[in-house]
């Protein structure tokens, strides 16, 4: 496989001068003694090559919509951020190539390429998705309407929505994502170089499997962690319960450290599926970071539900029981005056509420289900109650003297809450005592 820039720049269809701008670019990179310097120049010269290169993107999968045959080099450009097989080990291209050649489908849990999730959009089968100020697709054409001089208007060409709406989900959320889950601000590339990414790439490919495995892992101990409350209508009654609605997991075609929690939902929908996005090049600890990520997608979640009521106390739930703890965990008398300390000093190390709530929300997913005590009794009593663990882990854990009390208290306000919900929903079973779908549903998820 040679000169595939070329063959790239072909396909694409790109004028000649934005070709000779991003070749001479991309020379001076190469031939940059330290191209992954800091300083100002290294910074300016990646991010001009990062910005033609998203343009390039787009025009690229834009062509591809219409072909019936893509180029290996444009595939592999696609789903992996491939682009000058001189920037990799010869290795490493030839494994590219066998890897564009997977077809993986998910079963149970969405996991999509890219592209796959590109076309979703392109089809309209999707929301495009926010943007990193958090405005949808629509608010976020009225912004740029409100900028837009009568020039701008006379010579504006129009483009097909569906076109549109790609362009813009390339240029908001992945090019920004792509940054973020790069794991360094300042060092991030989009293009895949051996200078960043060295040795084999099969080792460090994120498959669809392996996202799934560990969803479904880390969903068996926390088993509400997509669960949210949705209005039932049944006839002309409108009954509040909780339904489970997984996230998109969205492979990023870039080399990175870091899965990202981009949306919980679409707007205001409530059966609207969040989007995680991890790098399909991924290097790390996956499970810890993927669980990091859905602390942050319960967190940002309940704020969602609770709205104005996030940080209460009482009425917040996880987030305004946390918040609390947080602002008042010093003068609290459960906690030893060592406890406090121990406390303090790790806030200072980590900078929102969010992170902190995730970085105990890691210990108890992957310790304290275990009875491995790594959380101080006011978390691990507040987790109880909002986080429950399965069934066959709650009643293990109950036997252990920490966890004695939480589950107790659990068991009696759980007993009444199912109680309460049965007398409730008994005028909706029919003659042989069976409840609606969606009731029966929500019944095996209480007794979990």
């Amino acid at each position: 496989m040679s000169k595939s820039v070329h063959q790239i720049f072909e396909f694409a269809v790109v004028q000649k001068d934005f070709k000779t701008r991003f070749l001479k670019l991309l020379n001076e990179f190469k031939s940059s003694k330290n191209p992954f310097n800091t300083e100002q120049d290294g910074r300016k010269l990646r991010r001009h090559i990062t910005s033609l290169y998203w343009d390039l993107y787009k025009q690229a999968y834009i062509r591809s919509k219409s072909e019936s045959v893509v180029p290996r080099p444009v595939q592999m450009m696609l789903n992996f951020g491939f682009l000058d097989e001189s920037l990799l080990e010869d290795q490493q291209v030839a494994e590219l190539s066998e890897l564009s050649r997977v077809r993986e489908k998910s079963r149970d849990i969405p996991v999509l390429m890219e592209t796959e999730f590109l076309s979703m959009i392109y089809e309209g089968k999707v929301e495009p998705s926010i943007t990193e100020m958090g405005l949808t697709y629509q608010g976020y054409l009225e912004e740029m309407e409100k900028h837009r001089t009568k020039k701008d208007r006379e010579h504006e060409h129009k483009v097909d929505e569906h076109i549109d709406k790609v362009m813009y989900e390339i240029g908001q959320r992945l090019a920004t994502t792509s940054a973020i889950c790069s794991g360094s601000t300042a060092t991030a590339f989009p293009i895949l170089t051996s200078l960043m990414v060295r040795g084999n790439l099969r080792q460090i490919y994120t498959s669809k499997r392996k996202i799934e495995t560990i969803t479904k892992e880390a969903r068996d101990i926390d088993f509400s962690v997509f669960y949210r409350e949705t209005v039932l209508k049944i006839g002309d009654a409108r009954e509040i319960i909780e339904e489970e609605v997984v996230p998109y997991f969205i492979l990023l075609p870039i080399f990175g450290s870091r899965t990202l929690l981009w949306q919980d939902m679409t707007g205001t929908n409530k059966r609207s599926r969040g989007r995680i996005v991890v790098p399909i090049f991924f290097v790390g600890d996956m499970t810890r970071s993927l669980v990091h990520t859905f602390a942050s997608f319960r967190w940002e979640l309940n704020r969602d539900i609770k709205g104005a009521m996030w940080a209460d106390p009482i009425e917040g739930g996880v987030t305004g029981e946390y918040f609390d703890y947080v602002n008042t965990f010093k003068k609290m008398s459960k906690l030893s005056q060592e406890a406090k300390e121990k406390i303090d000093e790790r806030f200072k190390g980590i900078r929102n509420n969010r992170d902190r709530f995730a970085d105990d929300y890691i210990q108890w997913v992957l310790f304290e289900k275990d009875g491995i005590m790594k959380l101080n009794n006011v978390v691990r009593d507040m987790f109880f109650r909002h986080i429950p663990f399965r069934k066959e882990m709650r009643e293990k854990l109950e036997e252990m003297p920490a966890f004695t009390h939480p589950a107790t208290r659990y068991k009696n306000v759980h007993k009444r809450e199912v109680e309460a919900y049965e007398r409730r929903f008994k005028k909706y079973q029919d003659q042989n005592g069976e409840f609606p779908e969606e009731i029966k549903k929500f019944f095996e998820f209480l007794n979990t």
